[in-house]
């Protein structure tokens, strides 16, 4: 799910062109190696603590937190340099995209947050209750974004998916 929100966002932010994959990968290919490394340990971490429910939960804990440390400046740094950046890189036209990164930026923060839970549900083995969530928020999703596509085009499907990711 992480890699599909990453790029949703990217073809979001540039209205659809596949280029901005091989030119500018950098923040969201961090972030995303961050996450997957974190999830990568902490599942068989999760597994091994599956007969101690309080040691489970004291563990998710923690690295929920440890992610929180290094994901909140990170994407906190990425939507205040957002607007220099894009300024300084790229082309005049380009600059109205700025509010787009900044929004989504931030609202990233959140779907990094959400990654230990996945692997917590699967070290308890609720594949189930994670496979209906998946289904319920899908289905939430769709309509969410094509209302705001047809509210206010890019800017609108911004500010849903960021509403989206901080609910969810």
């Amino acid at each position: 799910p992480m890699m599909e929100e990453y790029l949703r966002r990217a073809l979001l932010i540039t209205k659809g062109n596949p280029i901005v994959f091989v030119t500018r990968p950098i923040s969201a290919t961090l972030l995303a190696v961050s996450a997957v490394a974190l999830v990568a340990v902490l599942l068989p971490a999760l597994s091994k603590l599956g007969d101690d429910p309080s040691r489970q939960a004291a563990a998710f804990m923690r690295a929920a937190r440890a992610l929180a440390v290094v994901a909140a400046p990170v994407c906190l740094l990425q939507a205040a340099l957002s607007g220099p950046m894009v300024r300084l890189i790229f082309a005049p036209r380009w600059h109205d995209t700025v509010p787009l990164f900044q929004i989504l930026a931030l609202a990233m923060n959140f779907v990094l947050l959400a990654s230990p839970a996945s692997s917590l549900m699967k070290a308890q083995g609720r594949f189930k209750f994670q496979f209906l969530w998946s289904c319920i928020i899908t289905a939430m999703y769709l309509p969410m974004t094509i209302a705001g596509a047809a509210l206010d085009q890019a800017r609108g499907v911004a500010i849903v998916v960021a509403l989206f990711n901080v609910i969810v």
